[in-house]
């Protein structure tokens, strides 16, 4: 229970910090999250990479760059949220992270329509910390197993866990306030 607690404590400083400290801080939240997550670390990374190549391959895309894309991968399987004008640009976001190396499969949850007003980001930014910290608030549950995206209340949860760890994980995000949604984008094992 200690190191959970510790580890709130770390989680919840980099926002409050600048500089140089929010790095130190920030790296060791990370150090934990990789020491709990079933990934290899090659595969961790590769997973950002992804994210960043994805990113970049959407901002230099005329079409899909008009909107608000959120882009998370986790073990290959990758997760577009957000908004963009119209259904073309949502296909087209399909199309470029499928052509990238290492995606196993698309979720595509993008909204066709307007881009949410800053205060439902605000609020999907609170609800995505409600959700980590009452994951990782947990004894003998996998918090740090469990990659949180929130976006107009609907939370999606990726992670490689089992079928009870990822109900479970679920379960907690559904209790939070504000939850529209919770859309379950796991890889389970056994």
């Amino acid at each position: 229970m200690r190191f959970r607690s510790t580890l709130l404590l770390v989680l919840a400083l980099p926002p409050l910090l600048s500089g140089c400290a929010a790095a130190v801080v920030g790296g060791l939240a990370t150090g934990a999250y990789v020491a709990q997550d079933r990934r290899s670390v090659g595969s961790l990374v590769d997973d950002q990479v992804l994210e960043v190549k994805i990113n970049n391959a959407l901002r230099s895309d005329p079409q899909a760059g008009y909107g608000r894309i959120i882009v998370s991968s986790f073990n290959g399987n990758v997760l577009l949220a957000g908004d963009v004008p119209n259904q073309a640009a949502k296909d087209n976001a399909t199309r470029i992270a499928n052509e990238q190396q290492d995606v196993k499969r698309v979720f595509n949850e993008l909204h066709v329509g307007p881009i949410a007003p800053l205060s439902d980001r605000s609020r999907d930014t609170w609800i995505a910390a409600e959700v980590k910290t009452r994951l990782l608030g947990a004894e003998d549950h996998p918090g740090l197993k469990v990659k949180v995206t929130v976006d107009r209340g609907v939370v999606y949860l990726q992670g490689l866990v089992r079928q009870d760890e990822g109900d479970w994980a679920a379960n907690v995000a559904s209790n939070v306030s504000g939850v529209k949604q919770v859309v379950k984008v796991f890889e389970y094992i056994s």
